[in-house]
C-alpha cells in the first residue's frame, strides 16, 4: 500500500510538473518531485499527522525563490565547552528528523586523542559514541546554548539545500582534532564548512555565536581567520 501510495503521488507530481513546464518535465524532474514529496512527508518524533503531502507543497520545494531567505526547516545548534560540564558540540538539524555533526570515533575521549587527534566520523558512526546513525547526530533534538535558522544566500531550491547538506556529510572524512589551526577538523569546522558549501550564513543577531574558534582554545591562540 505504501508503494502504491508513493507511486500514485509521483504520477500526480509528474502531471503537475508537465503542466508547469509545458510538457518538458522529463525523468530528472519526476525524480526530484518524488524525492521532494517524500521529504515533505517527514515529521519530527512526537508530532502527529501524516505530514505535508499536497502536490503544491512538494512542487514548491523545487522552486528557487529569491535570496537571501531564511530556512525554517534547517536548525543550526551550537553548545560551547564548559569546564566540568561538556566539551561542547556543534551540529545541524534538518526537518527535525535528521542531523549531522563531527565526532571522534572513540568515546569517551582519551587525553591522547584530545592532544594528538583521532579518527573522525560523521555522527560517531562506526565508533563507540552511542546514539548516532547515518542521518542522526547523537545530540539530535537536544537543547543547545545557541540555536537559529540560517539564511540562504545562493539561489536554489529547498530540495537542493537538503541534498547538498546530505552530500557534504556523506563525503566528509579525516581526523577529529581540537586545534588552534583553522584547518583542523572538529565539530565547529565541520559545521562552518558545510554552511559555506551550501551557502548558509547566520541571521542578524547570531553572527557572534560563530566566535573566533573554540573558547577553550583561546588559551592557546584562537582562530583569527575564516575557514578555507
Amino acid at each position: 500500500m505504501v508503494l502504491l501510495s508513493l507511486l500514485g503521488g509521483a504520477i500526480i507530481l509528474w502531471r503537475a510538473l508537465r503542466r508547469r513546464r509545458s510538457g518538458r518535465a522529463g525523468a530528472p524532474a519526476l525524480a526530484r518531485a518524488a524525492l521532494s514529496a517524500i521529504d515533505r512527508r517527514r515529521r519530527p518524533p512526537g508530532e502527529s499527522g501524516p505530514g505535508i503531502t499536497s502536490v503544491g507543497g512538494a512542487v514548491a520545494a523545487l522552486r528557487r525563490p529569491a535570496v537571501p531567505r531564511p530556512l525554517p526547516f534547517v536548525t543550526i545548534k551550537r553548545t560551547n565547552p564548559r569546564v566540568g560540564d561538556t566539551f561542547g558540540h556543534w551540529w545541524i538539524e534538518v526537518d527535525g528528523v535528521e542531523s549531522y555533526g563531527w565526532w571522534p570515533r572513540r568515546c569517551p575521549l582519551r587525553i591522547r586523542d584530545f592532544l594528538f587527534g583521532a579518527t573522525g566520523t560523521v555522527n560517531g558512526l562506526g565508533g563507540s559514541c552511542a546514539g548516532g546513525s547515518s542521518a542522526r547526530d547523537p545530540r539530535h533534538s537536544e537543547p543547545a546554548q545557541h540555536r537559529f535558522h540560517p539564511v540562504l544566500t545562493a539561489r536554489k531550491s529547498d530540495r537542493r539545500v537538503r541534498d547538498e547538506i546530505r552530500s557534504f556529510a556523506s563525503t566528509f572524512a579525516g581526523e577529529w582534532r581540537w586545534s588552534s589551526k583553522p584547518t583542523s577538523n572538529d565539530c565547529r569546522t565541520f559545521q562552518v564548512r558545510m554552511m559555506n558549501v551550501v551557502g548558509l550564513v547566520e541571521p542578524a543577531g547570531s553572527t557572534a555565536t560563530r566566535g573566533r574558534g573554540c573558547p577553550f582554545l583561546a588559551l592557546f591562540g584562537p582562530r583569527t581567520r575564516e575557514l578555507a
